[in-house]
């Protein structure tokens, strides 16, 4: 896979950003659709690192395998550091009051994204599902297993512990937690 290291693309915060969801879990948990929910119905702008590495592997000529995609994934955190990764998936918000970034899976990027909206708040939410749920899911996305947590989700359980919330992506009240929370920290 080849490449080069880039610097970070400009960004700056839409100056109406009032907060940042940040969404953290194992894969199958339930993050892309609380992210879609929190879009679609109550007006978030959204952004995806898994976008960012979708678009990187199509303009490299790379397959959209889970597995090639997650080596695509580990090249541009060695290439491009966190602060340069982040405001690639940061660029992607559009002038919006509240932004959710899904697919949060280290620690750097929780770093990184918190360094690149200062003063804006980064609201870390873990989303939790059981194994069985996550199994049943990843299996009708045709992925692998869900038994163990791949080498790119070993910072989970850090995350986790990070987290200014935890929801359940099995509970249909989880948007309504999120938008509480948001709305205790940064206001209406």
């Amino acid at each position: 896979m080849g490449g080069s290291s880039r610097s970070a693309p400009e960004y700056k915060p839409p100056s109406v950003l009032k907060a940042v969801v940040g969404l953290a879990g194992y894969t199958g948990s339930g993050k892309s659709t609380l992210a879609q929910e929190l879009e679609l119905l109550h007006a978030f702008g959204r952004a995806s690192f898994g976008d960012v590495v979708r678009a990187e592997a199509r303009a490299r000529g790379i397959g959209a395998s889970t597995a090639e995609l997650r080596a695509v994934g580990t090249e541009l955190i060695s290439q491009w550091g966190w602060s340069v990764f982040c405001c690639e998936v940061l660029t992607r918000l559009r002038e919006c009051k509240f932004g959710v970034v899904e697919g949060i899976r280290h620690m750097g990027a929780v770093a990184g994204i918190t360094q690149v909206i200062q003063p804006v708040p980064l609201l870390l939410v873990f989303v939790e599902t059981d194994a069985g749920e996550r199994h049943r899911r990843l299996a009708l996305r045709d992925h692998a297993s869900a038994d163990e947590a791949p080498p790119f989700e070993e910072e989970i359980p850090q995350l986790r512990s990070r987290a200014d919330l935890i929801v359940s992506g099995s509970d249909p009240g989880a948007v309504v937690a999120i938008l509480n929370h948001v709305k205790s920290i940064a206001g209406p």
